[in-house]
């Protein structure tokens, strides 16, 4: 694991050593090598001539694939570190602009690059796939009524209810919701068993 310093460090490296083996630690490249096209297992070699000096080589036939093979960053043709630096500005909520002065890539490429970040941790909270719960786990549940009131003056009950259902896990703090326009037991118990784990 990587502390926040070591993060910070790394972010603002330039080392391809350290940068591959940041990535590598996390799982973000290879880390077991993968087969050429005549199904013999390649190995990683040093290329200098490459921005990222790693690449996959198949000894036998000398077939080779760049080190970013099958991972999020084979998508960009952009050095590895300006990627992490970008991504790490992403975190921080920066704009295109302020991220194109601090790294010296171009827009385009930086919207590119935020896009797809954005995709992938969309997919990552597809719903379909989000369990709660687990052996000792606890998992909160409860129900929310919204009324949309203009200026936030006086209660008007004839304009539009919303009814949140949600649901939240105590030890990870990882949480649900659902606006739900039946209340009965039926769909509400739907989307508990959908959503927590067996065990739960």
């Amino acid at each position: 694991m990587y502390s926040e310093s070591n993060i910070f460090e790394i972010n603002h490296s330039n080392d391809m050593e350290k940068i591959i083996h940041f990535l590598k630690t996390n799982e973000m490249l290879l880390t077991k090598p993968p087969f050429c096209k005549s199904n013999k297992e390649m190995k990683e070699t040093i290329k200098s001539s490459l921005s990222d000096k790693h690449v996959w080589r198949c000894t036998k036939c000398g077939e080779f694939r760049t080190i970013r093979y099958n991972s999020f960053f084979s998508q960009f043709d952009i050095r590895l570190d300006k990627i992490l630096k970008i991504i790490f500005h992403w975190c921080l909520q920066m704009n295109h602009i302020d991220v194109k002065k601090l790294v010296g890539v171009s827009e385009p490429t930086i919207n590119k690059i935020f896009q797809k970040i954005r995709l992938l941790c969309l997919n990552d909270l597809k719903r379909e796939s989000f369990i709660l719960g687990g052996e000792g786990e606890v998992v909160e549940i409860n129900k929310s009524l919204f009324v949309r009131v203009k200026h936030n003056v006086g209660k008007d009950l004839s304009r539009q209810q919303i009814w949140v259902f949600g649901m939240y896990q105590r030890s990870n703090k990882k949480c649900l919701f659902y606006v739900v326009s039946k209340r009965d037991a039926v769909n509400l118990l739907n989307l508990i068993y959908n959503i927590l784990h067996q065990t739960a």
